[in-house]
């Protein structure tokens, strides 16, 4: 319609340049014209998205899974260090969680730090090193879909853990091109990734293998050789069966199941 009225105007205009007295008759001739050319239709276009759910305080942050792959990360644990006043530090060598500082406040392996997986908790009620002991080694980065952060004791449904924050890590349920990759760097580190899904059935099968060789700027190597799999089966969705944290009976309960093993 905007082209219609700027051509009918031009040719309006050219009509009144040429002969003041045509003006009125060209007018009426180029509105005819316009009207006559066919309307030009486009495709109608729908856009869906799931609404996200809703922050709780300004010290509350959703992390995304394009801002997790844009971080550069040598250990699993620090993926935690999205979170602004989140240090995740490591001492005395690999193979064991991180040492975790919120606000300047020492949380030990996790002693005040509740962490879960798709609502599952990782705080370990009793462990020789230390109470809420929180070791996420076994994490495949390239897997995690969200990770929803609160600092602050504000989330008291979490349990006794959540002293100083929360954190809760949710996974992928598929992917949407199958991953192979390798990464060599310095002090012997090597680490290569598999991972790829499957519809099966009603839902959808998540498969995925990590190796990881590191040995450390040290005269005594650490020699750690760790190695992950991850199976996971998963159907439904937000409205009906399992998405995240949000169980719905409507449909079958989806099956998941992730095995890690640390050498």
């Amino acid at each position: 319609m905007i082209q219609r009225l700027r051509r009918f105007c031009l040719n309006a205009s050219c009509f009144i340049a040429m002969a003041p007295r045509l003006a009125f008759p060209a007018c009426l001739l180029a509105l005819a014209l316009a009207q006559a050319e066919p309307l030009a239709s486009m495709p109608e276009v729908v856009v869906r998205a799931p609404a996200p759910l809703p922050l709780a305080s300004a010290s509350e942050r959703v992390i995304t899974a394009d801002e997790i792959a844009s971080r550069p990360i040598a250990r699993p644990g620090e993926i935690l260090e999205a979170a602004p006043g989140l240090i995740a530090s490591q001492h005395s060598g690999e193979g064991k969680a991180n040492q975790y500082f919120l606000r300047g406040f020492n949380l030990d392996h996790g002693t005040d730090l509740a962490i879960t997986l798709d609502g599952m908790p990782l705080n370990m009620r009793s462990h020789a090193h230390g109470q809420g002991y929180a070791d996420l080694n076994f994490l495949i980065l390239e897997l995690l879909a969200e990770m929803r952060l609160r600092k602050g004791p504000y989330g008291a449904d979490q349990g006794d853990f959540a002293n100083a924050g929360q954190v809760d890590l949710s996974l992928l349920n598929s992917l949407p091109r199958p991953i192979l990759q390798t990464t060599i760097g310095s002090f012997g580190y090597w680490r290569g990734l598999a991972a790829g899904s499957q519809a099966l059935g009603p839902g959808r099968l998540l498969l995925a293998g990590e190796i990881t060789a590191y040995d450390g700027p040290w005269e005594r190597a650490d020699r750690l050789r760790r190695f992950n799999g991850l199976a996971r089966y998963s159907q439904g969705g937000e409205a009906a069966g399992v998405a995240g944290r949000h169980v719905h009976p409507v449909e079958p309960v989806a099956i998941r199941l992730t095995l890690s093993v640390v050498l």
